[in-house]
């Protein structure tokens, strides 16, 4: 990616600096892990099949992680995420909220 930065910056004669660090640490979760299991019930509760995919990017769910708080990521429906026309509709919305409701409900009974 920074070779492909110079690259692209010599092309149009400019200089870049170059500066990298990192923002937060990644993870990774069995499926058995109980935060993957607890989401995978609340899902299930609302008729929604559970996917595991990973994602490369970067949220609050990484920092959680790397200070021991299991945690994973649900997808919530969201429409031209991280533009300016990105939205969620109400039916989306809706449906996450039950689908908390139900991990909730599944953390509950597990005791």
């Amino acid at each position: 990616m920074i070779a492909a930065v110079h690259t692209a910056a010599a092309d149009v004669g400019v200089d870049v600096a170059v500066e990298v660090g990192d923002d937060y640490e990644a993870f990774a979760l069995s499926r058995d892990a109980i935060a993957a299991r607890l989401a995978a019930a609340g899902l299930e509760a609302e008729g929604i099949a559970p996917r595991f995919v990973g994602t490369g990017g970067g949220s609050d769910v990484n920092v959680f992680n790397a200070r021991g708080l299991q945690s994973v990521n649900l997808s919530a429906g969201y429409e031209r995420v991280h533009t300016p026309d990105e939205s969620m509709p109400v039916e989306q919305l809706e449906t996450a909220h039950r689908v908390v409701l139900a991990i909730v409900d599944a953390a509950g009974r597990r005791g």
